[in-house]
């Protein structure tokens, strides 16, 4: 299984190799005027035939690009999927590897994490086969939607990983609220509007002697759901439903950047700003809520979130804090 791996992740080396032509000959094209296959051909230091394979390989995943004897080629349009060459590498986040399909981009990761991949490496699929959430529950994990996971390796103790939980989910609120669409963050990982569920955090750690190795960091975002809901999705929402018009590509490339600031914040110690900026985003306080710790079910009132990322239900008269479990309710 170790070969395996190692061959696997050495083999996307090899393949972003060749993605390196995709990408300059989109940016050529992306400039929005005619180019000639010479001066792609002098500019890449390839043959003509190699730039009208890259062509073709480009048109086969989903590029609108027109071709003319003496004009060249034009970019027309491109398709909302993130591909590699698509996304700009910001702060850690510069290795990006993509799947059409893949069982779970978490599960993925985590085995290359274990083979030694570098922080700061982003797996995305179009869609999974075996995507799940906490406690091992299933995922809706149809095309078109976000499905990534991020690898970072803060060297912190264990009982501090709670936090990037949380930055995690802050993240995509932040993101997802420059489209107009107001976030609720339900403790600890979820990601609610108009109280439905539109996406979901799940992180997953190694830890020795008490600190965390690595922790792959997985995201899922409802973009787009059916009409006809099924079990899983009964009670989700999407922000296609809630009025979100952009670009898939262009939300992926804000939670990186959001991401990439708020986890700089986690390391330096700076967790007050990442706490205020989740307290403004959390269900109201004083609100009837069902929590699960362990075998332990408490119903009580919503009392806030602790500057330590612990949540506090009021029981009658008494306060408790919860370091782990979930909101049921």
């Amino acid at each position: 299984m170790k070969f395996l791996f190692t061959m696997l992740y050495w083999g996307f080396l090899v393949l972003k190799r060749s993605e390196e032509y995709l990408k300059r000959i989109i940016e050529e094209l992306k400039k929005g005027d005619w180019v000639s296959g010479e001066i792609l051909a002098e500019k890449l230091k390839i043959s003509r035939t190699q730039v009208w394979k890259n062509i073709n390989r480009l048109k086969s995943l989903g590029y609108s690009i027109k071709g003319l004897r003496r004009s060249g080629y034009l970019l027309y349009s491109s398709p909302d999927i993130p591909y590699p060459w698509e996304l700009k590498p910001f702060g850690r986040f510069k290795n990006f590897i993509y799947f059409e399909s893949i069982n779970s981009t978490n599960t993925y990761l985590f085995s290359l994490a274990k083979e030694g991949a570098e922080e700061g490496t982003v797996l995305i699929a179009n869609s999974q086969s075996e995507g799940r959430g906490r406690y091992g529950r299933r995922w809706f994990s149809s095309k078109g939607n976000i499905f990534m996971s991020f690898l970072l390796k803060p060297g912190c103790p264990a009982e501090n990983g709670g936090f990037i939980t949380l930055l995690s989910g802050l993240a995509c609120a932040r993101s997802i609220e420059k489209s107009g669409i107001k976030i609720t963050l339900k403790w600890p990982n979820d990601l609610l509007i108009a109280s439905k569920k539109a996406g979901g955090i799940l992180c997953e750690s190694a830890v020795e002697n008490g600190i965390i190795s690595f922790v792959v960091v997985g995201i899922g975002i409802n973009i787009h759901l059916p009409k006809k809901r099924n079990e899983l999705i009964e009670n989700a929402t999407s922000l296609a439903e809630n009025g979100f018009k952009g670009r898939r590509i262009d939300l992926i490339q804000k939670i990186i950047e959001e991401f990439e600031v708020l986890y700089e914040k986690f390391l330096r110690g700076d967790t007050r700003f990442i706490i205020n900026e989740y307290k403004k985003r959390t269900i109201p306080y004083g609100e009837m809520i069902t929590v699960k710790t362990g075998e332990r079910i408490i119903r009580g009132k919503f009392a806030g979130i602790e500057n330590d990322g612990s949540l506090l239900i009021m029981n009658g008269e008494r306060v408790n804090r919860i370091y782990t479990g979930e909101v049921l309710q």
